[in-house]
Formats: structure tokens, C-alpha cells, sequence
């Protein structure tokens, strides 16, 4: 005998957990958001420091950077991308394809 699926249950469990991730993705991009200004400071400091010749100095504090910015667009695109595109699928498949009541 086969299990059966409800439908609804794996609906819930997928909101919830589109919901969760969505939620620390934001949380984590306002964390980036307001600690940017600190690392920038940081980053024009410690670029003062790197002297003449010293290509590594300023290839370390470029990859900084781009790391810091990497993570900041990465949670922005997940915790505003992601709901957009689960509940906005689950629009248009309940759009184009209704569920059915049976009675």
C-alpha cells in the first residue's frame, strides 16, 4: 500500500519554510546593511597602511570588500527574490490550474 500525500500539508510545510529563509535572509542583509559604513571605514584605513609594492596588501582588502559586498547582494536576492518567486509560482499554477473541489 502506498503512501499518499496531502497536498496541503507539503503546501504548509514549504510556506513555512520559504518563510523562515526569508526571514534570516533579511535579518542578515540589515545586519550587512548597517555594518557597512564600518567597513568601509575599515577598508579605506587598512588601504592607507598597504605601502608601495605591496600588491598582496591591497589584493586582501579588495577581496574584503567584495566578499562583504557578495554577501549583502546574495541576502537581498534571496530574502526579496525568494517569496516573490514561491508565492508568485503558486499563484499562477493555482491560476492556470484550479484545484478542484469535490463534494
Amino acid at each position: 500500500m502506498a503512501r499518499k500525500f496531502n497536498s496541503h500539508n507539503i503546501n504548509k510545510l514549504l510556506t513555512r519554510i520559504v518563510l523562515l529563509v526569508t526571514f534570516l535572509s533579511l535579518a542578515y542583509f540589515a545586519y550587512l546593511f548597517t555594518r557597512d559604513t564600518e567597513v568601509n571605514r575599515t577598508y579605506l584605513e587598512r588601504i592607507g597602511t598597504c605601502g608601495s609594492g605591496e600588491e598582496w596588501c591591497y589584493a586582501i582588502w579588495h577581496k574584503y570588500l567584495d566578499d562583504f559586498r557578495s554577501a549583502q547582494q546574495w541576502s537581498a536576492v534571496i530574502g526579496f527574490g525568494l517569496p516573490i518567486l514561491f508565492f508568485g509560482g503558486k499563484a499562477l499554477i493555482n491560476y492556470i490550474a484550479p484545484e478542484q473541489k469535490n463534494k
